[in-house]
């Protein structure tokens, strides 16, 4: 069971993504796919982790939509924004890709918020990354 501070900041991260976002506000470009960031200033789930110093720099090396594991292996933490830096470990890659799934599914959201389907993959992501159930053991 995942215990402590990064506990503390899945559970923030999960919760703040899933009361962000609607099928009109996500970073999401039909035929480009997820953005950190789009040219109107939309973030994805893990763009809304970075500082605006790291979007500029990914920016600049054309590096927008590269998987997070990618821009964790270039960049480290640094275009992280301070508060979320503790989640940007290989250990919470499975988390960081879910959050970002949930984003970037289109079934998850409707014009108001979160889909049927969307509260079924918080729920899941919750049990799986937050308390620590097995896979087998979710819906």
């Amino acid at each position: 069971m995942i215990k402590g501070p990064i506990k503390k900041l899945r559970e923030r991260l999960l919760s703040e993504t899933a009361a962000h976002y609607n099928a009109e506000n996500r970073a999401y470009t039909h035929g480009a796919g997820c953005m950190y960031e789009t040219v109107y200033g939309q973030r994805c789930a893990i763009g809304r982790t970075m500082s605006d110093e790291g979007i500029a720099d990914l920016r600049y090396q054309g590096k927008l939509s590269s998987p997070v594991d990618s821009i964790m292996r270039m960049f480290g933490d640094k275009v992280f924004q301070e508060q979320w830096k503790p989640l940007m470990t290989d250990d919470n890659l499975g988390f960081l890709r879910q959050i970002q799934g949930l984003h970037d599914r289109t079934q998850n959201w409707t014009n108001t918020g979160l889909s049927e389907w969307g509260i079924i993959a918080v729920d899941n992501i919750r049990r799986r990354f937050i308390d620590g159930q097995e896979e087998s053991t979710l819906l």
